[in-house]
């Protein structure tokens, strides 16, 4: 059964979308948003802080989708995320609020460089027109290169994961592009299936997160979390700046509680970074 919170969020999310007015802002991205009925459309009426992508490089096209088996023609990253988001910010001068980044989330699904320049490329034609501003941060998460695959001076404008999970670091120490984000697997990290308390492994894992991601200067985004409110609400007091939610609804109602007023919420987590 459909809650009635379910379909007012999902109404208010579509009329948000088509207009400027700003959404209470969620502390979460919207993990796999292309199975979304409306890719990005959603995320942004519902205000969440960004979105993640799949990307498999067919030809000289960027595809999005979980698996090849699931790739269509039509469904590119342009067409489904870089045009959209410039159309919106040139409309708006926002693209998710005033002085708010807003986080792409790109990953590689396939350890192809070709995928990577092929990527590299597409962004340099947005690179004044989207990424200049300030207001969209393109990061890739999962396989990332070293610089000499990219064949040039890597783009201010896109920023790599640090995993927690491994040896932190020494990525930093090793890292030629520019860290945008600690990204904390709750599965292998955390764990706590949101009963009784948190056991102390877990509150020590997600406490050394936050540290790390403090001192280094870069939000900090947990995915494969939980949908409990109960888990939720821990990993925000702890520190925690994003939230990967794969199910919209369920994940929106959760967080509502936690959404904050552009005018009132807490210093642009990504500022950090830039």
């Amino acid at each position: 059964m459909i809650s009635v919170g379910l379909i007012v969020i999902g109404a208010l999310a579509a009329e948000r979308t088509d207009s400027c007015d700003v959404p209470p802002l969620l502390p979460a991205y919207s993990h796999n948003d292309y199975l979304a009925p409306r890719p990005l459309a959603e995320a942004l009426g519902a205000g969440y802080r960004g979105v993640e992508v799949d990307l498999y490089r067919d030809g000289n096209r960027l595809l999005v989708g979980h698996d090849r088996r699931t790739l269509r023609p039509k469904r590119t990253l342009e067409e489904l995320y870089l045009r959209p988001l410039e159309m919106r910010l040139s409309r708006c001068d926002f693209v998710l609020a005033p002085n708010t980044t807003f986080f792409l989330n790109l990953e590689l699904k396939e350890r192809d460089p070709e995928a990577l320049r092929l990527l590299v490329n597409h962004l340099e034609s947005y690179s004044t027109t989207l990424f200049g501003r300030g207001q969209v941060r393109a990061v890739l998460v999962g396989w990332w290169p070293t610089l000499q695959v990219v064949g040039q001076p890597w783009p201010a404008y896109l920023g790599v994961q640090l995993p927690f999970e491994g040896k932190p670091e020494e990525t930093i120490a090793r890292a030629g592009p520019p860290i945008s984000l600690l990204s904390v697997d709750y599965s292998k990290s955390l764990r706590w299936n949101g009963r009784g308390s948190v056991p102390r492994r877990a509150q020590n894992a997600l406490a050394e997160a936050v540290r790390l991601g403090r001192a280094i200067g870069v939000p900090v985004r947990v995915h494969q979390a939980r949908v409990n409110p109960r888990v939720f609400t821990w990993l925000l007091e702890t520190g925690v700046d994003l939230i990967g939610v794969k199910e919209l609804g369920p994940g929106t109602e959760l967080l509502a509680p936690h959404g904050e007023s552009p005018n009132t919420s807490k210093p642009d987590p990504v500022k950090r970074t830039q």
